[in-house]
């Protein structure tokens, strides 16, 4: 980070049953919001952003599923964005920062890299509802893992899911929709276009 950046960072919490779990940050902002895989991604379009930090028009994006949200990245020179992001719910938050351009491309990176290197990639996002054909197995498997666990345990649902993504990755097999949903995912997050 340039001496010059304000603090901005946009990172994974966490994917489960089709939700990205998105934690954004900068200057006196700290926030977390879930967005649907279906309904809500704003992944392609964070990606997309990187092949505009040259042009003169500002990128931009927004969203409206059970919450609203604006993600604006605007060319100020040569080295340097503005990056604006509104999130309003109950209440508006917003993030204003300038950032440099290779700054951002960290921040971008950092974020696929994460995703790309997480147990639950591709199992529990992106393709967590259409992606896969369940082996019939599957859910007895888990019910009969779940009977040997303590009582306290069988009810926990992140476990639950964690679980899920072990089998499916095991015994789930990728629909052809979902074989190429999965070549053009995992090609956008490793190359960033």
């Amino acid at each position: 980070m340039s001496k010059k950046d304000e603090f901005f960072d946009i990172s994974l919490v966490s994917m489960q049953s089709g939700w990205l779990a998105l934690r954004f940050q900068g200057k006196d902002v700290d926030i977390t919001r879930d967005f649907d895989e279906s309904l809500s991604d704003p992944l392609p379009d964070m990606v997309s952003s990187l092949n505009h930090l040259d042009s003169v028009d500002p990128f931009q994006f927004s969203l409206n599923h059970d919450f609203e949200f604006e993600f604006v990245v605007k060319p100020l020179n040569d080295d340097y964005v503005n990056i604006f992001i509104k999130i309003k719910e109950d209440e508006c938050v917003t993030i204003d920062v300038n950032i440099t351009k290779e700054r951002y491309r960290e921040v971008i990176d950092s974020l696929c890299t994460s995703i790309l290197n997480s147990p639950d990639y591709p199992y529990q996002y992106p393709m967590y509802c259409d992606g896969f054909e369940e082996s019939d197995n599957i859910y007895e498997l888990l019910d009969d893992m779940f009977n040997y666990l303590p009582g306290d345990l069988k009810d926990n649902n992140d476990l639950y899911e964690r679980m899920y993504s072990v089998c499916m990755k095991h015994l789930g097999k990728k629909t052809p929709w979902g074989a190429e949903y999965y070549e053009k995912t995992t090609k956008m997050l490793r190359d960033k276009k």
